[in-house]
């Protein structure tokens, strides 16, 4: 059974909370919704339109009027946690950890953000129509609309969002984020051993050229670097977001290593849960952290949250030579100016 596209009136988005924008589409000016439950919301692994849609109705709305609708049920924006990350690095498992009931409604990666970021990045002039921050802030508001009163909504962006971690901060002044990152070489041995991985690496370097590396190394199309370069220069671009922000966002976010996370999830957990403002107690935490550890962050097989120096060892070898190229070029890069080298060095220590 496909799904069903049904129409959508004012009466009926104001009635409930659980009409969810999985999909905007900017070239024709519309937005796609679905109706979730909050079983739904919460077991689902990413909040986007293919995961989101299968077998259920979606309804259409004009762009223009899902933001005037949204800025009718939710004028005021409502503080969020925000977990930010350069992708393959638990992100997934971090916002399970963090999805506990009634204490929090977390969203993983929705879509709609992710397009907006896109947008901002490499269709500027299409905003011109519409003010940047209030896109913005009537997104979220139309993502946390269904927050109970004693909860905190956290949102899991998609790596393609960070480009725009001051844009969403900076809509409620008591808005936080972690910084989930990996080393340099752990998210290599996440992408070599994965073809899907390597494909969306391709992806990302065609797609997102305009980055703040530029700013301190000549600009390349996508057609002279190769692979391992890619790897470098994108993992390089993700720390340099984070080493921006970190500096203008002093008290508002938290860099996390992601090995933290992996070899000590309570206290991990715990310090991010105190970040956010959660309210929480140390035993609910544990208790959460215990029952996720069982459970793989995405497909429910079961998964135990450990650094596997084994599995890393075996990998290690089996693509030592890229490896070798892609440490070469991230060496390289950082070695061609010393102030890029200055701001991730900083940042991997903070």
């Amino acid at each position: 059974m496909k799904n069903s596209q049904q129409s959508l009136n004012l009466d009926a988005f104001l009635a409930s909370p659980d009409f969810y924008p999985i999909n905007l589409d900017i070239l024709n000016n519309k937005v796609l919704l679905v109706q979730l439950t909050r079983k739904e919301l919460r077991d689902a692994s990413f909040h986007n339109k293919r995961s989101m849609t299968g077998n259920r109705k979606t309804f259409q709305v004009d762009l223009s009027s899902f933001l005037s609708w949204t800025e009718e049920v939710s004028p005021e924006p409502k503080p969020v946690g925000y977990i930010f990350h350069n992708a393959f690095c638990g992100s997934t498992l971090l916002s399970r950890y963090l999805d506990i009931a009634e204490s929090t409604i977390v969203y993983r990666e929705p879509s709609v953000l992710a397009t907006l970021c896109d947008c901002k990045q490499n269709s500027p002039q299409w905003l011109e129509s519409e003010p940047l921050q209030r896109m913005f802030r009537l997104m979220v508001a139309s993502l946390t609309r269904r927050k109970e009163k004693n909860e905190r909504s956290v949102i899991k962006l998609n790596d393609r969002c960070n480009n725009s971690i001051d844009d969403l901060l900076d809509l409620h002044p008591v808005n936080r984020g972690v910084l989930l990152f990996s080393d340099f070489q752990s998210f290599l041995l996440a992408i070599l051993d994965k073809p899907v991985r390597r494909k969306w690496l391709n992806e990302r370097s065609n797609f997102c050229t305009d980055t703040p590396l530029n700013d301190y190394l000549p600009t390349v199309g996508a057609s002279e670097t190769s692979f391992t370069d890619a790897i470098a220069r994108y993992w390089l671009t993700q720390m340099l977001y984070f080493a921006r922000v970190c500096n203008r966002q002093k008290g508002k976010v938290l860099p996390l290593p992601y090995r933290e996370l992996v070899k000590r999830p309570e206290e991990t957990v715990t310090s991010v849960v105190d970040f956010l403002n959660i309210g929480v107690s140390s035993k609910t935490i544990c208790e959460n952290v215990t029952q996720i550890k069982q459970v793989h962050a995405k497909t429910g097989k079961r998964y135990y949250a450990k650094d596997d120096l084994e599995q890393k060892t075996l990998l290690s070898k089996k693509y030592a030579q890229e490896i070798e190229q892609a440490t070469r070029c991230k060496d390289v890069l950082l070695e061609s100016n010393s102030d890029l080298k200055e701001r991730i060095v900083l940042f991997l220590k903070e």
